[in-house]
């Protein structure tokens, strides 16, 4: 997917799993965990430290 590409959210899914305090610094490391022929599979994990505060899925769908 280069620059100008155009994608489409089939389906996203995000499970909280913990609280973060206000303030708190968060990381966010997302990881496209394959590309298909017209889909694309990413997964995130948002952290706070060493606490994992959510976690993400999304299936895109290229063109």
């Amino acid at each position: 997917m280069g620059a100008g590409s155009v994608v489409r959210t089939v389906s996203t899914s995000v499970d909280f799993l913990a609280t973060a305090g206000v303030g708190s610094w968060l990381e966010a490391d997302l990881t496209v965990d394959r590309i298909g022929r017209r889909a694309v599979f990413t997964s995130c994990r948002v952290t706070s430290g060493d606490t994992v505060v959510a976690r993400a899925t999304a299936v895109l769908m290229r063109g």
